[in-house]
């Protein structure tokens, strides 16, 4: 054997393959295993945060959504008309373009 490593140029180990397929294999399913928990861990985190983030928009919704004078103040509308945004538009391009 001594002499196949010398001719081959590369180290001779005294192992049998049955031997290194198990020791790679185990590597593999220690590699699998630890990803698995990694998986569970993000998955509990997130499970977490949405369920804080669920709770805390459910105390707030008023936070959620913007009022109705904020609104009209968005779209530059007049608060408490009933006019939708595109007919006050509309009617405020006719009167700048009459002379």
């Amino acid at each position: 054997m001594y002499e196949l490593a010398q001719l081959s140029g590369q180290e001779y180990v005294d192992e049998y393959a049955a031997t290194m397929k198990d020791r790679i294999a185990k590597r593999a399913r220690a590699t699998v295993d630890q990803a698995k928990a990694g998986v569970d861990q993000a998955r509990d985190q997130a499970a977490q945060v949405t369920s804080e983030l669920s709770a805390r928009f459910a105390r707030e919704p008023a936070a959620a959504e913007p009022s109705q004078k904020d609104a009209a103040e968005s779209t530059g509308q007049p608060q408490g008309s009933d006019e939708s945004p595109t007919n006050w538009a509309t009617k405020r391009a006719d009167v700048l373009s009459t002379p």
